[in-house]
């Protein structure tokens, strides 16, 4: 609708023609802006009701079925303004905005033998535009900026030439002694607001505000904020008192008291100043204050009606009646109310409040107990005791008391829902009942629609949802209070071995000379620089983890080979601590297609926990094996890592993939590691779509297992087949003395 109405202004402007004025895109063109919006928005809702385009409506094209419909009422629309601009073309070589304009300059050329008509006239039209809203001498363009203003010049041209000027009615005239403080005459009724409505400190405040303002003939401050545009009580004297001021100003410049002005004053100089400029003289301003004084005495009375409405409003807001007359206005919707809500609840009543009988309108065969409640509020009185649980009886009886609820009823805008679980045939249900106040009776609530609809499925889903909500919010929490107790630990455990770092360097400064203790102090320095790497580089791979910058490399491997490389790196601690490690695999398949180096990840983390946790003497076993393929083209393996170690508790065991969690017990906190170790499993395992579980009880030992699907490689091509290389072993290092391995 803004594009027809936009076209069709241009097109009434005529912007295609060669002496088009680009002045009546401005104030010029709002008379004919205003006509092409309302008759191009009339005949777009005519065209619009023929439903001459019919489009079948889906929920997915709605919003665009209904713009293609629209395309046709605006064609025709464009079509018309386009043959009426090219019609009076033809006809008069100019546009219908001109013509528009030189038919109201005309007018008022005709009129103009009598200059006291043709000023009232004028007046009126202007002071009724403004009187609604529109920006009357917008409107008015040709006749205020053009015709009255070519009326002044003439005067002035009078004046040069030593004739007598005599057109009393001009623009200066009419914005120095009649719109005295703006459109109808408002500093009048500025002034009687101070003065009077001192109480009335709304509208008090607002004069004050415009009081400057208005002296500048500005008075939009006041016609919108009392306001009074569109207001009834201030249309008579809106209207009245520029066109009294009129009359009064003519006939004082025939009798010679103000001579006819021949002076351009612009329009928002200051009253008084205006009066003195506009007719060199005194009499000016002694007029304007006369004109002042009649405004006054027209619009006090107007004022007092004002003032007598407001102190009306303001008692009906104090007491529940304009509540009641807000409601009333919804009597009419009732039938059209309980048709639409019968087919989505399961029971629709009405409940006459004065006889307090509820009766049936709607309800679903399996519901359908009673016709009439005689005593509705003793009914839903037992009913509450007997179907109700006890704990959420006591705010129900409360409320659907009849005078509380009445209540409740007016103080919801006659709108009042409640939910409430009950015993219904042997089966809880969530309900949802709503009362609407649908008609009043001498200014009394009098008849209720009750509609009631089962919203257990709802209520399931809410509940599902808000503890989804706290589920997240649980973990939110243990993330966080984990990351604060990883910072603490750490602290200690980066300080470890910088400290040592740090003392290795400044001794080994001091040995320069001394080969040994050098070299026992670089060994050392290497060994906390690759500790604390490892700490870095923990914390880096949860990082990148966390923020999906991780991602799985597809290439051919062998898991011999992988088992193999792990084997290598923790036999030597667990020789260390004579450590027994059992390799048990039944796998048919060692080459497979994934990622070598997140496989060696998960493979080496969980074993480097079970040596770090595994006291003296103690056994690691592993067992791996084929298991039946759950995807096609892949083969699915299960790793099972088992020992004898420390153990793990049922609370710790439940978040040991927590990012930055540590066990509480003592023996656990005096380890060094980060607390991302499983947690960077746990990301790796889901990301290859696999899956880890632990079982653990406390001085019994731990069990991880994990189950990879890894993509065959059946669909390489040239692929030399080998046999697998690493089979069942026994690493048994108990009461074997190791020897010191260094560098």
């Amino acid at each position: 609708m803004p594009f027809a109405a936009c076209a069709s202004f241009l097109l009434i402007l005529g912007v295609s023609n060669e002496n088009f004025d680009i002045s009546y895109l401005g104030a010029p063109g709002t008379f004919s802006a205003i006509l092409s919006a309302v008759v191009s928005v009339k005949l777009f809702d005519k065209i619009n009701r023929l439903n001459i385009l019919k489009i079948k409506d889906s929920d997915n094209s709605f919003i665009l079925n209904k713009m293609i419909i629209s395309i046709f009422p605006i064609a025709i629309i464009l079509i018309l303004f386009a043959l009426l601009s090219y019609i009076v073309f033809a006809l008069s070589g100019g546009s219908l905005q001109n013509i528009l304009a030189d038919l109201l300059y005309k007018f008022f050329q005709l009129i103009g033998v009598h200059k006291l008509i043709q000023g009232i006239v004028y007046m009126l039209m202007i002071q009724s535009l403004w009187f609604f809203g529109v920006h009357g001498t917008y409107l008015l363009y040709q006749v205020n900026d053009v015709y009255l203003n070519d009326l002044l010049n003439l005067n002035i041209q009078a004046m040069s030439n030593g004739f007598v000027p005599h057109e009393i009615v001009n623009t200066v005239f009419l914005n120095s002694f009649v719109n005295i403080g703006g459109c109808g005459a408002t500093l009048a009724l500025v002034i009687i607001f101070l003065v009077i409505n001192k109480k009335k400190e709304n509208v008090h405040k607002i004069s004050k505000f415009g009081f400057i303002p208005s002296l500048f003939n500005i008075n939009e401050i006041i016609t919108y904020g009392v306001p009074v545009i569109f207001n009834p009580i201030f249309c008579i004297p809106f209207l009245i008192a520029p066109v009294v001021n009129l009359v009064v100003s003519y006939f004082s410049t025939i009798i010679g008291f103000i001579p006819v002005i021949t002076q351009n004053v612009n329009w928002a100089c200051p009253i008084f100043v205006s009066g003195y400029l506009s007719t060199q003289s005194i009499n000016g301003v002694i007029l304007q204050i006369a004109l002042i004084v009649i405004d006054i005495l027209i619009y006090i009375p107007f004022v007092n009606l004002y003032n007598s409405k407001k102190e009306l409003e303001e008692l009906f807001t104090e007491s529940d009646i304009e509540n009641i007359k807000t409601l009333k206005e919804a009597e009419h919707d009732r039938i059209r109310l309980i048709n639409s809500l019968s087919d989505m609840y399961y029971a629709v009543f009405e409940l006459n409040l004065e006889s307090e009988q509820c009766v049936k309108v709607k309800i679903k065969d399996e519901y359908d107990d009673f016709d009439v409640i005689n005593d509705f509020f003793n009914y839903v009185e037992g009913f509450i005791k007997e179907n109700i649980p006890q704990d959420e009886q006591k705010d129900l009886l409360e409320l659907l008391n009849k005078k509380n609820f009445i209540r409740a009823l007016i103080e919801h805008d006659g709108i009042l829902e409640i939910e409430y679980q009950c015993n219904y045939k042997g089966s809880n249900i969530w309900n949802r009942a709503g009362y609407i106040l649908s008609e009043i009776r001498d200014d009394k609530p009098y008849m209720v629609t009750v509609t009631i609809r089962n919203v257990s499925d709802i209520k399931v889903e809410q509940e599902a949802h808000n503890q989804a909500l706290k589920d997240a919010y649980e973990m939110a929490r243990n993330a966080n209070n984990a990351k604060t107790d990883f910072l603490s630990s750490m602290s200690h455990d980066i300080r470890t071995p910088m400290n040592a770092i740090m003392g290795m360097t400044v001794i080994a400064k001091n040995n320069k000379d001394n080969v040994e203790k050098l070299e026992d102090c670089l060994d050392k320095i290497e060994t906390s620089s690759n500790h604390l790497l490892d700490l870095i580089n923990d914390v880096l791979d949860m990082s990148k983890i966390e923020s999906g910058k991780v991602t799985l490399n597809e290439e051919p491997l062998d898991l011999d080979s992988i088992i193999d490389d792990v084997l290598n790196i923790i036999l030597p601690t667990a020789r260390d601590k004579h450590i027994t490690v059992k390799l048990n695999k039944e796998i048919n398949h060692a080459f497979v297609q994934g990622d070598v180096l997140r496989i060696n990840q998960i493979f080496l983390n969980i074993l480097s926990n079970s040596v770090k946790f595994t006291p003296k003497n103690g056994n690691i076993q592993i067992f791996i094996r084929e298991i039946t393929p759950e995807y096609k083209n892949y083969i699915s393996y299960e790793f099972k890592f088992i020992d004898n170690g420390i153990g793990m508790s049922e609370e710790f065991k439940d978040k040991i993939f927590t990012p930055f969690a540590r066990s509480e017990e003592s023996i656990i906190k005096n380890v060094e590691g980060t607390g991302l170790g499983m947690s960077i499993v746990k990301n790796i395992v889901d990301m290859m779509n696999g899956e880890i579980y632990v079982k653990s009880k406390i001085n019994k030992g731990s069990e991880f297992t994990v189950i990879l699907h890894l993509k065959s490689q059946d669909d390489i091509k040239n692929k030399t087949v080998k046999e697998d290389k690493i089979e069942n072993k026994n690493y048994d290092f108990k009461g074997k003395k190791i020897p010191s391995c260094r560098g």
